[in-house]
């Protein structure tokens, strides 16, 4: 993967619109839909729209507090995988429970202050994660800060009809106009060409689940942490 390419994408983030940089980053890694819902980006069309659970917690007034907005990029399914025939989703919200258990959804969140935790990232993630039934990555700008979060799901243990939520992944403050070059790294691995890669390395299908499974892979905490302190050891070498 081209990372100068990467980092070009990155470097419009802070200028232009955070909807179609988010879409033209996650085009540049591969991944690419007309499949999506038209909606305002208002937290409240959001929220009527992906309605939770259980509604009105603290969490969700939170979120209603801290978003900007909230967009919609795109559903990435195993047909864009094939690289068939795309196709426009204009089935509204409902449509998820039948056919999107088996996609990825992009978010674009703006917040509104300059700075925030991991916890609060962590919290934002499970905010939207809940309402929806299929893996959601989330690209959030917080100022001239993007950080990306990724939260898998896997079945309930004792009923087949549920999912639950595991502890989502960050890749935290990645500065568009000058990005360390492990975040660079990051997003390279997490390109659709390099996943396909890995799908072949490792046997996998190249569809739907292959995909998920090399982005649990390339995510997974402890595997960022070796390349981390290999990076650091390298640097003091």
């Amino acid at each position: 993967m081209n990372k100068e390419h990467i980092q070009s994408a990155l470097a419009a983030i802070p200028t232009d619109d955070f909807r179609q940089t988010s879409k033209a980053l996650l085009a540049t890694l591969g991944y690419r839909s007309e499949r999506t819902l038209d909606l305002s980006g208002t937290v409240e069309d959001f929220i009527q729209e992906f309605p939770a659970p259980t509604p009105n917690t603290k969490t969700e007034q939170a979120f209603r507090n801290d978003v900007e907005s909230v967009q919609l990029l795109f559903q990435f399914t195993s047909d864009e995988v094939a690289d068939n025939t795309q196709q426009t989703l204009d089935l509204g919200a409902d449509f998820l429970q039948e056919s999107w258990s088996e996609s990825f959804l992009f978010f674009a969140v703006t917040l509104k202050d300059n700075t925030y935790s991991r916890s609060k990232y962590a919290e934002f993630t499970r905010e939207i994660n809940k309402r929806l039934f299929t893996p959601t990555v989330v690209l959030f700008q917080v100022g001239e800060r993007l950080t990306i979060a990724f939260a898998g799901r896997r079945q309930h243990q004792y009923d087949p009809n549920r999912d639950v939520l595991e502890q989502g992944t960050l890749i935290k403050d990645i500065r568009p106009n000058n990005p360390y070059r492990a975040h660079l790294d990051i997003l390279s691995e997490l390109s659709l060409e390099e996943c396909l890669t890995w799908i072949d390395a490792n046997n996998k299908p190249k569809n739907f689940d292959g995909i998920l499974a090399a982005w649990l892979a390339k995510l997974d905490t402890e595997e960022l942490n070796k390349r981390f302190y290999k990076q650091l050891f390298d640097w003091f070498e």
